[in-house]
């Protein structure tokens, strides 16, 4: 489900449930082009297991980026893989509470407990359970026409998200 209104605040994306294996995959696909928008926050339980989780991912991606990159002849095709090569090698993750994160973190995996005190971003990806609390604390530094991903159920908790998206 794809929620937008012209005047609305964000887009809203409900992947559906799946095993944590099939939601990092599908996160780690989605994540290139999410990162181009701006900052990217990944809520999840444990951070540290998904960044690490992602991060395989990434390498894989970023190797099969390299490979099409050398197997094209057109000129414009190898400098836009070369683009996207470069991009995706200096892309910095943190499973830190973002206070302590580098310096130049793009991507965050948070703890649910850390939603306090995030960075304005342009993408935020819901990997776990989330109170409405939660929520609307997540959604105090997600820009105007940013993307919330959920990846589960849809659950009563998440109706404050369709309440400020019409707002």
């Amino acid at each position: 489900m794809i929620l937008h209104l012209d005047n609305g605040r964000w887009y809203i994306d409900v992947r559906g449930p799946g095993s944590s294996d099939q939601h990092s995959l599908d996160l780690s696909l989605h994540l290139p082009r999410r990162l181009t928008a701006g900052h990217v926050v990944i809520v999840a339980e444990n951070p540290r297991v998904f960044l690490s989780v992602i991060r395989k991912r990434w390498m894989r991606l970023l190797y099969d980026v390299e490979i099409q990159r050398s197997s094209t002849l057109d000129p414009l095709r190898r400098e836009s893989l070369q683009h996207e090569v470069e991009r995706m090698r200096t892309c910095t993750f943190s499973a830190k509470a973002p206070p302590d994160a580098p310096v130049g973190t793009q991507i965050f995996v948070v703890k649910p407990d850390w939603l306090t005190d995030l960075p304005e971003h342009m993408t935020l990806y819901i990997a776990t359970s989330l109170t409405t609390q939660q929520i609307v604390q997540a959604m105090k530094r997600l820009r105007r026409g940013g993307l919330i991903v959920i990846y589960g159920n849809w659950t009563a908790d998440y109706e404050i998200l369709l309440h400020q998206t019409y707002q």
